[in-house]
């Protein structure tokens, strides 16, 4: 049985998908892989629709499916190295 100690470290140490931020590399590669077609390299391109600087919750609601924007199923690490990513485009 673990001791008080390790459970308390356990409890209080953040989930290691959060611990160090979004993956930068992986949300590139999805955005490129997936939304650049439309949305344009940099997420600028006014006839997909810009999306650069969206955050998470819009990347929640695009990927469900709206008007011309199809579902796109991504896990919940996706969607977050999506939004970080498109939060650095929004920095550009």
């Amino acid at each position: 049985m673990p001791g008080p100690l390790l459970i308390l470290l356990l409890l209080l140490s953040p989930a290691p998908s959060l611990a160090n931020g979004p993956d930068l590399a992986e949300g590139e590669r999805l955005f490129l892989g997936i939304c650049a077609r439309c949305h344009g390299e940099r997420g600028d391109n006014p006839t997909g629709g810009g999306i650069a600087g969206s955050g998470r919750g819009d990347v929640v609601r695009a990927t469900g499916g709206f008007g011309q924007m199809p579902p796109v199923p991504l896990s919940e690490a996706e969607i977050d190295a999506l939004a970080g990513w498109l939060a650095e485009l929004g920095k550009e």
